[in-house]
C-alpha cells in the first residue's frame, strides 16, 4: 500500500471544528459546566496544535529539513 503524502492530508475544517465544539456543548452541559468563548478558544487551540504537531511528526518521518515545516 502506498504511503500518502502530507499535502495530501485534510487541514482541519470549520465542520470538524463545529462538530468539536457541539461535542464539547453537549459534555459541558451534561456535566453541568458552563459554556463560554474561552473554552471554545482553548477547543480550537488545541485542535489546530495538534493538527500542527500531526504535520510535523509526518514532516519527520519523511526525512525532510524542520526547515520546511516553518
Amino acid at each position: 500500500m502506498l504511503q500518502k503524502r502530507i499535502d495530501d492530508q485534510p487541514t482541519i475544517s470549520r465542520e470538524m471544528i463545529r462538530e468539536a465544539e457541539q461535542i464539547l456543548h453537549r459534555h459541558l452541559k451534561r456535566v453541568g459546566l458552563k459554556h463560554t468563548a474561552q473554552r471554545d478558544t482553548i477547543l480550537r487551540t488545541f485542535l489546530e496544535t495538534s493538527f500542527i504537531a500531526w504535520c510535523v511528526r509526518k514532516i519527520q518521518r519523511l526525512g525532510l529539513p524542520p526547515c520546511i515545516a516553518r
